[in-house]
């Protein structure tokens, strides 16, 4: 017919040319109709585009080639799933697994995508559609997977997320959906990818945050899935148990473990021992509670079988010991046991040089003056704790460059070790 037309992808419009002349950008729908197309076709008719009788044949061919082109780039839930593997792929992680990890121990929650890379975990919820139930539905998700996964990310097609461009009800519409979605992700520290499907590659909309919500004996089951091997962490225990232990092993060093056993049994009342329990015995969730601080490292057994507390130990008695007997961790102690037990290296290494020097030092408080000397924007907690390590442990002597990278991405030091003392 001599009538050409072409997509503007940003703004989702479509213009068409004749000759030397051109209509203005046309905003495309979210669903093409056939009566959509007679619209069109009907203005072109008015403006001398093409011809009365050719409008109906022209409606058909615009439909065709449309649903054609809307078809093509989309994706069934499942392709995109590859496409975000094939993304953290190439940021490094590995293995990373489709649909086949479940991110809680003993439920059926599985994260459409999950990868490794070192002692980090991400995990992604991945949606085809861009709507206020599939916002809800993947952060909901996400949220759960955030127990087992030191970072969550929702993935939502490109062209679904940036839907519309023209001030008119629809993009009005997409912006508050937009606006929802990045509000809840930023309360809950999780991260946003968008998939382009017409590249076939993901782009990071928005770093995720190291998880507030990780529990110790979930992430340790989805290491174990993803490295095919046990890795005990926490086992029928609690967190908090382990810190109540600890608390109460301070003023009985000495002591045998039998006796620790019935000392820990008489402090504390059976419901307290038994919060979150799997079915086990009170005898069997102290005794599990010790085992996995002697195994952490918290709490030293000698040859004669007498209990003492590490230099880590008393260290996590000095930020607990006030929240005794309560079942839940206050956020010093919650960074410590979950940088702690992932072998945060730095962690490791600060605590090292703190048992050098003998003294059980308490996490910095106010504000940090390290934050603009290291140009730091993010203030992640466990960052934030990590920082009062560097600064107390007299790691600011260290080079300028390798200082930041501490400071910046801690992770990155598990293939970083080398640094000495000053």
């Amino acid at each position: 017919m001599g009538i050409t037309f072409t997509i503007e992808e940003k703004n989702n419009t479509i213009q068409f040319e004749l000759k030397d002349r051109k209509t203005k950008p046309i905003p495309i729908p979210g669903e093409i109709t056939p009566q959509w197309c007679e619209d069109v076709a009907k203005a072109l008719v008015k403006h001398g585009y093409i011809e009365a009788q050719k409008a109906l044949v022209f409606r058909d061919e615009l439909l065709k080639e449309l649903t054609k082109k809307s078809e093509a780039e989309f994706l069934e839930e499942e392709e995109l799933y590859e496409l975000v593997a094939a993304y953290f792929l190439e940021q490094g992680y590995m293995p990373v697994k489709v649909n086949s990890v479940a991110a809680v121990k003993d439920a059926r929650y599985r994260p459409d995508v999950v990868g490794l890379n070192g002692m980090k975990v991400v995990g992604v919820e991945v949606e085809a559609y861009f709507d206020e139930y599939k916002i809800l539905e993947a952060t909901t998700q996400a949220k759960i997977y955030q127990r087992g996964c030191t970072h969550v990310y929702v993935a939502f097609p490109q062209k679904e997320y940036e839907k519309a461009s023209k001030e008119d009800a629809e993009t009005k519409k997409f912006d508050r959906l937009r606006s929802i979605a990045d509000r809840i992700c930023e309360e809950s520290g999780i991260g946003i990818l968008l998939i382009d499907t017409k590249t076939r590659k993901s782009k990071l909309k928005r770093e995720a945050c190291f998880s507030q919500r990780l529990d110790l004996e979930d992430y340790g089951y989805v290491m174990e899935q993803l490295r095919g091997e046990a890795r005990a962490l926490i086992y029928n225990t609690r967190p908090f148990l382990i810190r109540d232990l600890c608390v109460i092993l301070l003023s009985r060093e000495g002591l045998k473990k039998d006796e620790l056993l019935k000392e820990l049994r008489s402090s504390l009342p059976d419901n307290h021992w038994l919060i979150g329990s799997r079915g086990s015995t009170v005898e069997s969730r102290i005794r599990n509670t010790l085992e996995t601080a002697e195994s952490m490292g918290l709490v030293k057994v000698s040859d004669e079988n007498e209990c003492t507390l590490s230099h880590a130990g008393r260290y996590l008695v000095t930020i607990g010991k006030q929240n005794f007997s309560k079942s839940e961790l206050v956020e010093s102690e919650r960074v410590f046991f979950n940088s702690y037990l992932i072998n945060h290296p730095l962690v490791q290494y600060a605590l090292d040089l703190l048992e050098q020097s003998g003294k059980p030092t308490p996490l910095y408080r106010g504000d940090n003056p390290l934050w603009d000397q290291l140009k730091i924007k993010t203030k992640e907690s466990w960052e934030w704790y990590t920082l009062s390590f560097i600064e107390e442990t007299q790691l600011l002597k260290t080079d300028k460059s390798q200082r930041r990278k501490i400071a910046i991405y801690p992770f990155d030091l598990n293939k970083n070790r080398e640094i000495t003392t000053p």
